[in-house]
Formats: structure tokens, C-alpha cells, sequence
């Protein structure tokens, strides 16, 4: 809604007689959580430039019942609790509350590992304002430098204070008018006067209509103006994480072509490395070892970039160009060695050498003999006859590995069918067999290969080697150094400077009239060859060479016993692919070709292949190339198979740049691969002008090509790795806090446990020391028996005393036997040894018990002494004359023999009272000894502290999923945005 608009609208209401005139400048009553820009929003300047005034609020000044409007300016750090309530509180009350965010310039730069951080702090802070609330943010700068959308927020709020004080008085209007025609009804009872009534209706309606539509712009406004700011917000977050990537990986811009290729992969990864890291330095950092090593190798996700092509097709400078690398190229120089270019972890130009363990080399071999049938080199079944353009190829299939069989445009042999078997060695076209026909030329080494393969057997690094020498009909075979020396010192004088053909006819003379084939092969022992360069200005020419002197790549020595060279630049692109630089086919060396096509069976991820098309395409090795990638991709999918086909300014007319193209592209097809990967560049205006986008009529650009390759690198790198680490950090989360909470779950338990059983035992050792066996009170106990059956024998006088008192003498013995016998305190010792035995059992306590024997008392004879009894009686005399001396004599008798047995039974008793006491005592000392020691145990066993296991469940809950849920995050946000590119692309 403009100013204009407004304007307009307050005229409109002018008209009706209404004063809504408004003050220059609007005050606010503001509430400050923040310092940043307090004084300027309450300074003259501010108010010159926007019409706008802040009053400062402290939190005792507010008193919401004379506001109608407040502000609440926010900054850098999340409201505290406190303050969280208090704006909650704010934003419940009948007051109009306008929230915005004014943030440092220092908030804008960007944490390490943080992407959009700040904007996740406005959705906070949006989540606490609620849904009726929009958060506007400006930048600190912005404000004192009086940027447009600053002045238009503030004079809009201006005009939203202007409206609503509009309202508050056309509402107070409304409400006199309704007053009026309320009067005038009533007066119409009285008296006709329908004109004011018509006018007071007509008020009515318009200042309905003019609250209504004062409501819409004051909406309309607000939304406008916090939809303008949240797209200037999302600007300046793209711009300062711009800025913040690219200067972190300050390598990635050496070449236009590759500028920013992919650099949110890479910040990604960075964010992930500092993340683990610092997981790996946390109290939780053993529970993630783990993963954090699988973490560090999956982020080592470059995957392969294989450039090949024909010779001279521009491999080389396009890698050069494409990495802003210093590779060697010329128009007459072709690639030798299979390179290898990848990252330099240490920040340090190198290049390493990788040698093959054992050598393999065709000296002198056939060539192009024309009246030689081809052979199959294999046995198998024919899968396959491609023919196309008068070029054939034989897919040959042996188990599960296919062979493509280059023919040329000799046409097979009228038994070669498909699902025929072949057999090795069998012909496969017309001619001769290659040991009887008619050598028309032969490839021989150079003088400076077969040089250096003599100082390199003299210097011993090439070990055990074998010299084959091939003649019509038998095979010579040299292994001794000296004669393979010998031998080969013969063969350099024949031998051209260069790797040549031969004519057959230079070979009639001599001892090599009759050889066909010359192959060498060794061990090679790499120690003593050189095995690393430091690339500065000095290490790439004694890498490469110059045009004045040659470099080691290019020496034999290299290049016959190199498996590949390895070199590593300090290029942040090479964090997302690796490009292997092979050497081109169809060049005069065979040696070439050999290392390509070995190289291609093995080779992953992106293949592109570079073709150059001038007025003519070297048509055999092109059809050379072709076979062997549909040998190679026969059952792999092609998906990531490019073709650069590389159009040069000879090419005079646009015809005949179709027509060539057509061509080519016809057969590329015709072999399976993809129309839409086939691309045709003008490689020297991409490079020298920068043209991406031009287009040769239908056909796609380089820009086309360049996105292709971008989303290969992530589908097959990054992205690949990304979503496996996803799944591998949610796992781990999830697995390391179930783990340590149920850990600290089980301490717990344990703790309990512990307590339980030190209480058990402290017991159980209370209970058998306060335990003690004294034998007062059993003997006591055993004299009052023993005494008051004894105190009977003084009642043995008369006959009939002895009658009367002697079977009671006989019972009171038996009562004796009976309190030895049934003594309860031995009853009691007893069972508190099997109370022991039974609680200490519960407690996984073993202490022998004591076999306790059975009592050996002496009991009294106590039938015995009723049949003496009863013998006295029966001889009592007659005579009372006898009678004294007799009861005395008898009584005695009686007594000692009560006295002799009970002092037996005393002492049977004793003993075995002594006995059982020991036997008790030692089985208490023993248990006390085990409990003490269980006690001790328990004490000094050291439980493995709840509160640190709680510290590394706090750790993974507070910091480690938290952090890993931002990534997440931003991961999701970089393949939303890949979506919607790739989406807007297509």
C-alpha cells in the first residue's frame, strides 16, 4: 500500500468533517532487548529521516493500559526466560505489538560449520511471537546508512499508527452518529423528519465502509512490507554464505570452468569433519570411534572423472583449463602415462609414481599384414557381430567376461555366427594364420626403450627376466641377463629412433629374417627408482620436461614400468572428483593404447570421451575406441558415458560441422549410448572466450555438459555418501542413547542392589556378635533340677518314708535326665545356625555349616536305682534295734550312687555343651570373616559414576544430535535446492 494511497484515504475521510490530522513525528513506546542501535533509533537523525520517534521503556514503565501500540526490538541472542515470559505476556494483552529484530553486523558473519544459523534463530523467535506476528530483521548497517527498505519499514509503521488513530476516532464517530439517529428516531414518533434519518443512514454506511477498509490496509500494509524485508532477509543470508564458502575453500575459482563446482558439497563435508571432530574430543567420543573413522573415510567421496579419447582430441587441455593445472600439452606432444590427478591433503603440489610389479613388453611385433586371417586370442560363444559403417567388431562371451574382437572391415567368416563357439587361435577371417602367412610389417621399440631397458637389467631393477623370441614354427626362450643383454644390444641397430613400423624386407637379411615376435618380460624392483616429484616451478619440468629438454614422464624408464602417476594439487575440486588423464588412442604407439584400454575394463563413476572432429576422424582408431567402450559397457549401465566431440575452425561451414556430427552422433547411438550425452563444443572458445552456452543448432552446449557433470559428481560422490553418513549418525545416535541410558538404568539397579545387600550383611554380622553363649544360666538352671531332687534323699527315714519318698526319688532322677536332655538353649544355638545358613544362602554367602553330633549324654540309671530302692525296703530290718545303723548305711549308699551318676550326666553335659558351643563359635567366626569381607568388597568396589554416564547422555542430547540435526538440515536444504535447479533445468 503506498504513501500516495494513504494520502488519498485520509482525504477521503477529511471530507466527512472529520479531523484526522496526525503529529510530523509518531512516537513509539519501545521495549529494548537489545543495545544494537538504541541510541540512534531515539536520535534527531532517525527522526528527520523516517518521521518515526522511539520512547525507551524500562520493564517498571510499562503500563499497557495507556498503550495502544508497543515495539519490541530484539537482537543477537534468544530472549532469556525471563524475558520469553514476559513478551508471551505482551502479546496475550489488548496493546498492538509490532516485534522487529535488528541484529549486529557481526551476527552476519557466518560460524564455521553453520549455514542459515540465523535463520533458524528467527523461526525461534517466530515460534515464540505466534503466527499473528511477523519478525522483520535488518542488519545494523543497514540502519545507519538509511537504506531504502529501512525508511519505507519505519514510515509504514508511521502510517499504521496514522490508521490506527483514524479508526480509534471514526469508531468514536460511529458511535456519536448512532447516538444521533437513535434521537431522531425517537423524534420521529413525534414528528416527520425521514430527511435526517436518511442522512444519518447514509453516514453509517460510509463510515462502515471506511472501518472496514481501514482494517484491510492496515493488513495489507504490515503483510506487504514484512513480505518485502523476509525476501531481503533470505538475500543476505544467500550473499554472506556465499562469501563465507568461497573463502573457505580459497583453491576451488583457479578456472572459470570449474568455479564453485559443487562447493556446498564441500562445506557440507567441512561441517561434518569439524563436527565429528569435536565429537571425537567429547566425553562421548570413545562410544562414536567408530563411526567417526567411518565418518572420515565415507567424506573422502571423490569419485573418477576418466577423460579419454583419440589422439590429439584435447584431453589434456581440457583438464588443464578445466583444474587451472599446468599439465603438459602441444600440438605435436601426446600423453604417455595413465595420470592421475586427485587432492593434496598436506596443501602440496605433488606427483607419485606407481610402477607395475611385473613388465610386460611387445619389442618387435606384427603389423597390418593384410593377407593374416585375425585369430581369436580366446575361446568362448559369439554373443554378438556388430557391424556398422563397413567396421566390424565380434562380442565374444567367455563365462561371465565379454571380449570385443576388433576385425576391422575384414567381414567374418561364414561359420562365425552368433551362439557359435570358438575356440583360441581359430580363425575368424579369411587369410592366412598368422604363423604361416606373409608379414607385410613389423612395430619395433625405439633405440632410447630398448636402451633403457639394458640399464635398467644392468642396474638389477628389472629382475628375472625372460626374452621370447618368436620364429616360424618354434619359440626361443633367453633368461640369463648377459645373453637377453646380448640379445637386445643386436636388436637396437636395427631399431629407428622413434617407435616405428618396420618393412618386413629390412628384416630378410640377417637373424631376424625368420622372427615374427619379440616379447620381453621382468619383475621390477621400484626401490631404486624415483618415486616422488614436489611440483613447484623446478619439480613440473623435471616432471614433464620442456621444449628444450625432456621431461621423466616422458623418459622410458617411466613409461614402460609405470602402472600410473598419481599427482596431487592443492585444488578443492579434486575433494569432489578425481580426473585420470589417459593417454590417446590410435597414436603410433601401441604402448598407448595397451594402457588405455586396460585402464577402461577397471574404470568407475564418470567416463567422458573426447573426440576431435576436423575434416576427417581418424577413423580407425576412433572405431578402435567404440569397440572397446561396448565391449567394456556391454553389461554396465552407460548412464555416465559422456562423448566431447570437439569441433575445430577448420571446420569451415556449418554443414559441414552437421554433417560430421550426424554422423558420429548416428554411431554413437547405433552402439547403444545415450543421445542426450553427446555433446558438441568448440573447446577453444569455451577456453579462450568463455562461451558455455553456445549452441550448434540442436545440439547441447558445454554449459548443458558442465550441469550434466555437476549432478554425476554429486548423484555418485557426495550426495551417495551424505545420505549413507545420514542414516549411520541417526543409527548411532539412537543406538549410543539407548546404550548409555539403559547403562545408567542397570547402575541404578546396581547401587540398589549393593545398598540391599551391605544392609543384609551388616545384619547379619550385628545379629551373630550380639549373640553369646553363657553356660550360668543353663547350669543354674540344671543345679535347682539337680537339687531339688537330691533334697529327697533327706526325707529317707522309716520304712515307710523309703516307701513313700523313694519312687518320687526315682521320678525326680528321671526329671533330671529329662532337663539335661531337653536343654533349650542348645535347641537355640541350633537353629540360629540354620537361620544363619538360610540367610547367608540368599545372599550367595557359602560357610560350611558344622555337623553337629548327637548329645552322648550319661543319663541316670534311674530304673536302677528303684529296684535299690526297692531292695531296701524289702531287707528293711525287724529289730528296731538295727534300724538306725541300717537307714543310715542305706541312705549313704543311696546318695553317693545318686551323686556318682548325676555328677556322670553333669560332666557328659558339659562336655557336650563345650563342644557345640566351639563348634557354634567357630561357624560365627566364620561367617563374620566372609561378611567383613564381603563389606570390605562392597566399600571399596568403585561403581562406575551415574553422574558421568548422565554427563554423556546430556552430551549426545544437548550438542552432539542437535548439531547433527543442523546438518541434516542444511543437507536437506542443498538437495531441495539441487531438486528445484535440476527441475527448472529440465
Amino acid at each position: 500500500m503506498s504513501n500516495q494511497l494513504v494520502s488519498s484515504f485520509i482525504q477521503e475521510i477529511k471530507q466527512l468533517d472529520i479531523d484526522v490530522s496526525g503529529p510530523d513525528v509518531e512516537v513509539f513506546p519501545a521495549l529494548f532487548f537489545t543495545s544494537v542501535g538504541l541510541d540512534y533509533l531515539q536520535s534527531r537523525n532517525f527522526q528527520h529521516k523516517t518521521g518515526v520517534k522511539f520512547k525507551h521503556l524500562t520493564r517498571n514503565q510499562l503500563n499497557l493500559s495507556e498503550l495502544d501500540v508497543l515495539v519490541i526490538v530484539l537482537g543477537d541472542y534468544e530472549p532469556d526466560k525471563a524475558d520469553t515470559q514476559l513478551i508471551r505476556s505482551l502479546l496475550q494483552s489488548d496493546v498492538k505489538i509490532v516485534p522487529f529484530l535488528l541484529l549486529s553486523n557481526q551476527f552476519f558473519e557466518i560460524p564455521e560449520g553453520e549455514i542459515f544459523s540465523y535463520g533458524q534463530y528467527i523461526e525461534a523467535l517466530n515460534r515464540l511471537c505466534g503466527k499473528d506476528y511477523h519478525i522483520v530483521a535488518f542488519k545494523e548497517q543497514d540502519l545507519f546508512t538509511g537504506k531504502d527498505e529501512v525508511i519505507k519499514y519505519f514510515q509504514t509503521l508511521k502510517d499504521l499508527k496514522h490508521l490506527m488513530r483514524v479508526k480509534e476516532k471514526l469508531a468514536s464517530y460511529y458511535v456519536d452518529l448512532t447516538a444521533v439517529q437513535f434521537s431522531l428516531l425517537k423524534a420521529s414518533e413525534e414528528q416527520s423528519s425521514y430527511f435526517e434519518i436518511g442522512i444519518t443512514n447514509m453516514l453509517e454506511k460510509e463510515i462502515t465502509r471506511l472501518l472496514s477498509e481501514i482494517d484491510k490496509t492496515i493488513h495489507k500494509k504490515y503483510a506487504g512490507v514484512f513480505n518485502g524485508q523476509k525476501g531481503h532477509f533470505t538475500l543476505i543470508q544467500r550473499e554472506n554464505l556465499k562469501k563465507v564458502t568461497v573463502s573457505r575453500f580459497p583453491n576451488m575459482g583457479n578456472s572459470w570452468m570449474v568455479a564453485e563446482f559443487g562447493i556446498e558439497f564441500l562445506d557440507i563435508s567441512f561441517q561434518i569433519k569439524r563436527f565429528a571432530a569435536k565429537v571425537e574430543s567429547s566425553i562421548v567420543g570413545e562410544h562414536f570411534a567408530t563411526l567417526i573413522n567411518d565418518t572420515n573415510k565415507a567424506l573422502q567421496f571423490a569419485t573418477n572423472i576418466s577423460i579419454l579419447g583419440t589422439f590429439s582430441s584435447g584431453k589434456t587441455t581440457f583438464i588443464n583449463t578445466f583444474l587451472g593445472a599446468n599439465l603438459r600439452t602441444s600440438a605435436t606432444h601426446n600423453t604417455t602415462i595413465l595420470s592421475e590427478v586427485r587432492h593434496s591433503s598436506d596443501n602440496m603440489n605433488k606427483v607419485s609414481f606407481q610402477y607395475k610389479p611385473i613388465v610386460h613388453l611387445e619389442l618387435l611385433s606384427p603389423n597390418n599384414d593384410r593377407d593374416a586371417a585375425i585369430i581369436s586370442p580366446v575361446h568362448g560363444i559369439v554373443e554378438d557381430i556388430i557391424e556398422l559403417n563397413g567396421i566390424v567388431t565380434i562380442m565374444l562371451r567367455q563365462q561371465d567376461e565379454l571380449f570385443s574382437i576388433y576385425l576391422g572391415e575384414k567381414p567374418p567368416l561364414s561359420n562365425v555366427k552368433k551362439g557359435v563357439r570358438i575356440n583360441k587361435d581359430e580363425r575368424l577371417t579369411d587369410g592366412k594364420h598368422p604363423q604361416h602367412s606373409q608379414v607385410k610389417a613389423f612395430n619395433l621399440y625405439s633405440i632410447a626403450e630398448i636402451e633403457a631397458i639394458i640399464q635398467l637389467l644392468n642396474k638389477d631393477t628389472l629382475k628375472n627376466p625372460k626374452l621370447s623370441i618368436q620364429e616360424n614354427g618354434r619359440e626361443e626362450v633367453l633368461t640369463k641377463k648377459s645373453s637377453i643383454v646380448s640379445y637386445l644390444s643386436r636388436l637396437k641397430n636395427i631399431a629407428k629412433v622413434k617407435y616405428a613400423t618396420i618393412p618386413a624386407d629390412e628384416l630378410l637379411n640377417g637373424e631376424y629374417s625368420d622372427i615374427r615376435r619379440i616379447s620381453f618380460s621382468a619383475n621390477v624392483t621400484a626401490s631404486n627408482l624415483l618415486h616422488e616429484i614436489v611440483l613447484d616451478a623446478d619439480g613440473w619440468e623435471t616432471f614433464q620436461g620442456n621444449h628444450q629438454q625432456t621431461g621423466y614422464a616422458e623418459s622410458p624408464e617411466c613409461y614402460l614400468l609405470l602402472n600410473k602417476a598419481v599427482v596431487y594439487l592443492k585444488n578443492d575440486f579434486l575433494q569432489l572428483a578425481n580426473i585420470v588423464d589417459t593417454p590417446g588412442l590410435g597414436s603410433i604407439t601401441d604402448l598407448h593404447d595397451e594402457i588405455t584400454e586396460s585402464y577402461l575394463r577397471d574404470a568407475k563413476g564418470i567416463l567422458m570421451i573426447m573426440i576431435k572432429m576436423d575434416n576427417h576422424i581418424e577413423r580407425e582408431s576412433l572405431w578402435k575406441l567404440l569397440s572397446l567402450l561396448n565391449s567394456v559397457y556391454k553389461n554396465k549401465s552407460r548412464q555416465h558415458v559422456y562423448f566431447f566431440c570437439n569441433w575445430y575452425r577448420n571446420l569451415r561451414t556449418w554443414k559441414e560441422i552437421e554433417r560430421t556430427f550426424a554422423y558420429l552422433r548416428d554411431i554413437l547411438i547405433g552402439f547403444g549410448f545415450n543421445k542426450e550425452n553427446i555433446f558438441l563444443c568448440n573447446l577453444e572458445s569455451v577456453i579462450k572466450h568463455g562461451i558455455e552456452d553456445e549452441r550448434l543448432g540442436e545440439f547441447p552446449s558445454y554449459g548443458l555438459l558442465k550441469e550434466r557433470l555437476k549432478r554425476d559428481i554429486a548423484n555418485l560422490g557426495p550426495m551417495y555418501h551424505l545420505s549413507k553418513l545420514n542414516e549411520s549418525w541417526n543409527l548411532g545416535i539412537r543406538t549410543n542413547l539407548y546404550n548409555l541410558k539403559g547403562r545408567s538404568y542397570q547402575l541404578q539397579q546396581d547401587i540398589k542392589q549393593r545398598e540391599f545387600r551391605k544392609k543384609n550383611l551388616k545384619n547379619i554380622k550385628d545379629e551373630l556378635e550380639t549373640i553369646s553363649l553363657s553356660s550360668v544360666e543353663v547350669f543354674t538352671h540344671l543345679k535347682e533340677v539337680v537339687d531339688n531332687a537330691t533334697s529327697l534323699l533327706y526325707k529317707l527315714d522309716t520304712k515307710k518314708t523309703w516307701d513313700e519318698y523313694g519312687e518320687l526319688l526315682v521320678v525326680a532322677m528321671e526329671s533330671i535326665n529329662n532337663a539335661y536332655n531337653d536343654n533349650e538353649l542348645l535347641d537355640e544355638i541350633h537353629l540360629k545356625m540354620l537361620e544363619m545358613k538360610s540367610k547367608l544362602k540368599k545372599l550367595n554367602i557359602s560357610v560350611t555349616f558344622p555337623d553337629v553330633p548327637e548329645p552322648a549324654l550319661k543319663n541316670i540309671p534311674f530304673g536302677q536305682l528303684r529296684k535299690k530302692i526297692q531292695e531296701i525296703i524289702n531287707d528293711w530290718p525287724l529289730m528296731t534295734f538295727y534300724f538306725g545303723s541300717y537307714r543310715d548305711n542305706r541312705r549313704c549308699e543311696v546318695r553317693d550312687w545318686v551323686n556318682e551318676h548325676v555328677d556322670l550326666l553333669k560332666e557328659s553335659f558339659k562336655d557336650y555343651f563345650n563342644q557345640t558351643k566351639n563348634l557354634f563359635l567357630d561357624f560365627k567366626e566364620k561367617v563374620i570373616v566372609n561378611v567383613t569381607d564381603e563389606l570390605k568388597l562392597l566399600e571399596n568396589t568403585k561403581a562406575v559414576d551415574i553422574m558421568t554416564i548422565q554427563t554423556m547422555i546430556d552430551e549426545i542430547e544437548r550438542n552432539v544430535k542437535p548439531t547433527w540435526n543442523k546438518i541434516l538440515k542444511n543437507m536437506n536444504v542443498l538437495q531441495s535446492e539441487r531438486e528445484t535447479n535440476e527441475h527448472y533445468r529440465d
